[in-house]
């Protein structure tokens, strides 16, 4: 493992912070929706505002796991056998914890208001078993399997780790298995996960595209501070 394939700590903090903004921009698109905040009325008010960034930040964090995928393969996690413990890992970490935290506060929740689930305000879906145990194995986006974007309770957003675990598995099948089978393998994938995760998958590979060509990219690039505040600005209109 080479020094050059490291990421400094100043670069690691940066990748950290967007990741975080990113987060927020997810949780604000959620939260200021109905029924925890009241509709929007006719002039935009700054919640409004801020709830246009939540479809951004998504592609964000797509890209960004792209790019963090590429460090990981680069670095640390050389062979299939260490790339498949440390994705399912986790990816468990997070999925485990949730699927119940979500369980217990629907069940929570429900006792509280049953009209609010009744009519279906906190998800736009029945709220069945099935949802719990599709999402806990993260094929609830895969529409092979015709479950319609069923979702965990009322986790809405479960969706994208749905996302994610399908680019997981396509990356270890192209990175890690011999061209002639990884070809016909990743298309049948393709297939059965969907057109609406296949549509999404060029964001994940720009992300491994961009780790792999960072040095050229910065070499090229003159006075990064400028297009940084450049593109910050055009974020921000």
């Amino acid at each position: 493992m080479s020094d050059q394939r490291e990421l400094t700590p100043a670069y690691s903090l940066y990748l950290d912070a967007l990741r975080f903004v990113a987060a927020a921009a997810v949780y604000i698109n959620h939260i200021v929706k109905f029924p925890f905040l009241p509709a929007a009325q006719d002039a935009p008010s700054i919640w409004s505002l801020l709830e246009a960034y939540g479809a951004p930040a998504v592609t964000i964090f797509f890209v960004l796991s792209g790019f963090v995928i590429a460090y990981v393969v680069d670095t640390r996690e050389r062979d299939a056998r260490s790339y498949t413990i440390s994705r399912v890992s986790r990816l468990y970490s997070v999925v485990a914890p949730a699927v119940l935290l979500t369980l217990v506060l629907d069940v929570w929740g429900a006792y509280i208001d049953p009209t609010l689930y009744a009519h279906r305000v906190v998800s736009p879906k029945p709220m069945t078993a099935e949802g719990y145990i599709v999402s806990f194995f993260l094929v609830n986006e895969f529409q092979i399997l015709g479950f319609h974007g069923i979702a965990p309770g009322s986790n809405g957003p479960w969706w994208s780790l749905s996302f994610e675990a399908a680019y997981y598995l396509l990356a270890g099948v192209v990175l890690f298995t011999r061209p002639r089978f990884a070809i016909p393998i990743a298309a049948l994938l393709l297939l059965a996960v969907g057109k609406t995760i296949a549509v999404l998958l060029p964001l994940w590979v720009l992300g491994l595209l961009l780790y792999r060509y960072r040095e050229p990219l910065a070499r090229a690039l003159r006075w990064p501070a400028f297009w940084w505040g450049l593109s910050t600005v055009a974020i921000l209109a």
